[in-house]
């Protein structure tokens, strides 16, 4: 049997968007395979029913449950007690950068604006295009920013979006490269002049994003490829 100990998750409230925020503070049980999201659930079911996050799948593939715990933006259902060394008292808040809504809730509509920017939809001239098929190196050329699931961990961490108004972020851009470098994609004109709308350039490659992406995507390497295919006018696919 894994031995349990008491754990202080201090929770920071906020219960509109107009309304001060509060650390609110719950003491349970836990071992160190408990994951945040498991900790959080129990809270509401058995504590405070009040108590507001997102959370879907809970496997770490829909990417709504983002959240600050310990200081670093991570997926609740993907962060076990232990790795975040099993301490004794977690805090847990908002995604920093982002309007609450209600407590752990923020609102990424912003966010989601910026990636329609990037026309997420695979363009084709669908009178004349035939099935075109990928090569295993034309599909790995996209396979990370494919992977991206819009948690917008990265988006949170990164300086420069809360700086620039403009500035598109390293989420959206992440989508932008998945479509930019898709070799079956017939936009890449209006995909590279798309960018001087989103200010790549304010991106100044500081990596937090990397640190705190939890699908480990190279966001700063995508990001530095698209810079070079609008120098060069073009995406090589």
């Amino acid at each position: 049997m894994i031995e349990e100990k008491e754990v202080l998750i201090r929770i920071r409230r906020q219960k509109s968007p107009v309304e001060n925020g509060y650390l609110d503070e719950f003491h349970l049980k836990a071992n160190e395979n408990s994951r945040i999201l498991d900790l959080l659930e129990k809270i509401r079911e058995q504590v405070d029913s009040s108590l507001s996050f997102r959370a879907n799948c809970g496997q770490g593939s829909c990417g709504s449950d983002g959240m600050q715990i310990n200081g670093q933006n991570r997926l609740a259902c993907q962060t076990l007690l232990k790795d975040i060394g099993y301490p004794d008292t977690v805090v847990v808040r908002p995604l920093p950068g982002f309007k609450v809504l209600k407590d752990l809730v923020v609102d990424m509509s912003e966010m989601r604006s910026e990636n329609q920017k990037v026309a997420p939809f695979q363009g084709c001239n669908c009178k004349n295009d035939k099935e075109h098929k990928q090569t295993p190196a034309q599909q790995e050329k996209i396979a990370a920013a494919a992977s991206c699931i819009r948690c917008g961990c990265c988006q949170s961490a990164c300086p420069a979006t809360w700086e620039f108004d403009k500035f598109s972020g390293p989420a959206p851009l992440t989508l932008a490269h998945r479509y930019l470098f898709d070799s079956r994609d017939r936009l890449k004109t209006e995909r590279i002049k798309q960018l001087k709308n989103m200010d790549l350039w304010k991106c100044f490659t500081i990596y937090n994003c990397i640190e705190v992406c939890p699908r480990e995507i190279n966001v700063t390497g995508l990001i530095s490829e698209i810079k070079k295919a609008e120098i060069e006018g073009k995406a090589e696919t």
